[in-house]
């Protein structure tokens, strides 16, 4: 099957709805979150397995308030709700911001995909509640 696209992975309607979404996917998803952390300046990308119907392998951008640049473990634990506070200063940000070096985010997917195809052991996925829509507001 196709490799996802960027558009794929932000999207809850990517993957076709996510029909189309394959166990390789979610590997590359992984591999590209760590790859456009490493390009982007004023945004973070986060794996986001969205729970119920839709896609499900998903990359949040977020923007963080006044926090500079908090590493991912943190930011995980804000969507999981166990730090309200500094989910109040997460700001969701909606499509890919320009990447640093001019490099191309096509390019990033394809050695994403290429990585993944070399990973065996996948870890177990856990599915992560989070109390936001997609409208840019937060919900209590």
């Amino acid at each position: 099957m196709a490799r996802g696209t960027i558009d794929d992975f932000l999207s809850k309607y990517g993957f076709s709805d996510g029909s189309a979404c394959e166990a390789r996917d979610w590997d590359a998803r992984d591999v590209l979150v760590r790859k456009l952390n490493k390009h982007l300046t004023t945004v973070r990308a986060l794996p986001f397995d969205r729970p119920g119907f839709h896609n499900g392998c998903m990359i949040l951008l977020v923007k963080v308030k006044g926090k500079g640049n908090p590493p991912q473990k943190e930011l995980l634990k804000a969507l999981r709700g166990k730090d309200e506070k500094f989910f109040e200063s997460m700001e969701f940000v909606h499509g890919l911001p320009d990447l640093k070096d001019d490099v191309c985010v096509d390019d990033l997917i394809d050695a994403s995909y290429e990585a993944a195809n070399l990973t065996k052991n996948r870890k177990d996925r856990k599915l992560v509640k989070v109390r936001f829509d997609f409208g840019g507001k937060n919900k209590k």
